[in-house]
């Protein structure tokens, strides 16, 4: 709470939220209730499902509070011209929806919990006109040099890529240099800060992951799934091309592993769902992987997306699940703490120096982590033994989910925005 002893008053500009089912707004979808709980007066602004090209899911506000917070949803401009992105299409609704919003109610901060840059620069206008400072929550890279290091794969998208980027080199440092604090899931990302931008001290990031809630866990609990009767691992989520080298590496091992196992061991189906955010149809970089290696009868994909909630009820139910790395080394799946959170044996395939490899435990009795600067065939082969002879057991859960649970990550933002109010003009 803050220093005069009532409750926060927060804004939170989100355009992916619940019913719409987008990466970037399960932070935010997490959070809320403990804010509520906390005593926070809390107004989010959203587009409107219909608005966003992402799939609605309405199971989601199952997870919200039925009472104690408002949410507008804004109409957003349509998808014309080829321009699809969220940010772009309803930054000038928002900003005129959010001004008459701020005429009529005061609020003591705004968090941006988004990847959809284009609205960031709103808190600019909000903060002369109306003096409401803004937390910035850097869920991904604003101003990301991936493609452009050597070995990287074409970017996507041809001149909207290029368009994005001059974007953002612009607006990124306007932006940060006047925000009262940024949050990021990535403690590279706060290090790239500082390194681009000399007045962009460490002191101005807190990096805090994306976390996972009990409230979810229990939620896909109550969800009726097929337990398979064979070995199963499951992977839910994006595979880019920046992930191929790490997949193609395991897959490799996986086969040698496949020709040297004990003949009565059965053989797993590697589970691929929701590769592909366009939902498009045929083989990408998984199906390209396992035809590689001879794996293609035992490696099943499934582009098109599902539930959030039916994807972790597959991934409590899996014999083991897969967490897969990224070449860049920053990355930090939303998706890592959910699935350990499920109690499953998991396998992590990750760079040795990259972000999500130094984050995983080690003490958890049902995880492996892999990476590419060992061999990793006696690690992988010791622990699809294991999980391959029986339906595993649960296992314990790492003691580093304590620290990331929803209830604790709201306490560290809730630090936040109390110092930002007190230090507010």
């Amino acid at each position: 709470m803050s220093s005069s002893a009532r409750p926060l008053r927060l804004l939170f500009v989100a355009p992916h939220f619940p019913p719409t089912n987008a990466p970037d707004g399960q932070r935010l979808r997490i959070l809320l209730p403990e804010f509520v709980t906390a005593g926070c007066e809390c107004t989010v602004l959203s587009a409107r499902p219909e608005d966003c090209l992402a799939p609605v899911e309405n199971e989601l506000m199952e997870s919200l509070p039925t009472e104690g917070w408002t949410h507008h949803q804004i109409a957003a401009r349509a998808a014309k011209w080829g321009v699809r992105n969220i940010g772009l299409r309803i930054k000038s609704h928002l900003g005129r929806h959010a001004e008459e919003l701020l005429k009529k109610q005061q609020f003591d901060v705004v968090y941006f919990s988004t990847t959809q840059f284009a609205c960031l620069p709103l808190a600019l206008d909000w903060l002369d006109r109306f003096g409401l400072p803004y937390v910035i929550d850097l869920q991904d890279p604003w101003v990301n040099d991936y493609y452009e290091r050597p070995g990287a794969p074409p970017p996507p998208g041809g001149w909207k890529h290029r368009f994005a980027r001059w974007a953002a080199q612009r607006q990124e440092p306007r932006v940060l240099r006047r925000c009262s604090h940024l949050v990021s899931v990535s403690a590279d990302y706060v290090t790239t800060l500082s390194r681009r931008y000399a007045w962009f001290k460490p002191e101005h990031g807190t990096v805090i992951p994306f976390g996972w809630s009990v409230r979810d866990q229990l939620i896909a609990r109550a969800k009726p799934v097929a337990q398979s009767s064979k070995p199963v691992i499951r992977y839910i989520g994006r595979v880019g091309d920046d992930m191929a080298a790490l997949l193609d590496k395991l897959f490799a091992h996986v086969a040698i592993w496949k020709n040297h196992r004990a003949s009565d061991l059965p053989l797993p189906t590697w589970e691929f769902i929701g590769t592909s955010y366009a939902g498009t149809s045929g083989g990408g970089v998984v199906q390209a992987a396992a035809a590689r290696h001879g794996l293609s009868a035992h490696v099943s994909e499934q582009p098109e997306r599902i539930g959030y909630f039916d994807g972790l009820a597959r991934l409590q139910s899996a014999w083991a699940n897969l967490v897969l790395g990224s070449d860049d080394l920053g990355y930090s799946p939303s998706k890592t703490w959910p699935l350990l959170a499920t109690g499953r044996p998991w396998l992590a395939m990750t760079h040795s120096q990259s972000v999500i490899h130094n984050l995983l435990p080690r003490d958890s009795s049902g995880g492996c982590v892999l990476s590419d600067h060992r061999n990793p065939g006696a690690a992988l082969g010791a622990f699809l033994d294991c999980i391959c002879r029986e339906y595993p057991s649960q296992t314990t859960l790492p003691a580093c989910l304590t620290g990331l649970a929803s209830t604790q990550l709201a306490k560290s933002h809730l630090e936040i925005f109390n110092r930002v109010t007190i230090q507010r003009p």
